[in-house]
């Protein structure tokens, strides 16, 4: 699956990821995002649920893609 140019699910900017097939076509979630959500205490597995794998599907500040 190639890397692609998604909107953010959340604030709605633009972000490179991969689709999650949970996720309307064309959204993701961007870094800002992906790290305020941690922050506020989503758990890792809410995140994958919703979002997809960290490293494939979206990263965070502290994450790169695979």
């Amino acid at each position: 699956m190639k890397i692609a140019t998604l909107t953010c699910s959340c604030c709605g900017s633009s972000h490179k990821g991969r689709q999650w097939h949970l996720r309307d076509a064309g959204y993701g979630i961007c870094v800002k995002c992906a790290d305020w959500l941690q922050d506020k205490g989503e758990s890792p597995e809410a995140m994958k649920q919703n979002y997809g794998s960290n490293g494939i599907h979206w990263i965070d500040s502290n994450s790169a893609f695979l």
